[in-house]
């Protein structure tokens, strides 16, 4: 079974560390593969470089930019990359 993560940020670059630190301390289950989507929507806060450096032991990550401001623009990019 593949699970895929997507997040979607754009300038919220504190609280998106502390989404992917809790992201690396989940424990994946035996059989099950883990994808992490992550998509920065314009951010100018370091967010995307923070999103382009992450690395996730034992699940692979997608980087991806979606110009067009918005949560559901962003969001068709995550399911798009996925």
């Amino acid at each position: 079974m593949l699970v895929s993560i997507l997040i979607c940020s754009r300038n919220r670059c504190e609280s998106l560390k502390e989404t992917l630190v809790a992201l690396r301390r989940l424990e994946i289950p035996s059989g099950i593969k883990v994808e992490a989507v992550l998509v920065d929507n314009g951010s100018t806060d370091g967010a995307g470089e923070l999103m382009r450096g992450f690395l996730w032991p034992g699940a692979s990550v997608v980087f991806a930019e979606e110009a067009r401001p918005g949560k559901g623009h962003s969001l068709n990019t995550a399911i798009a990359a996925s």
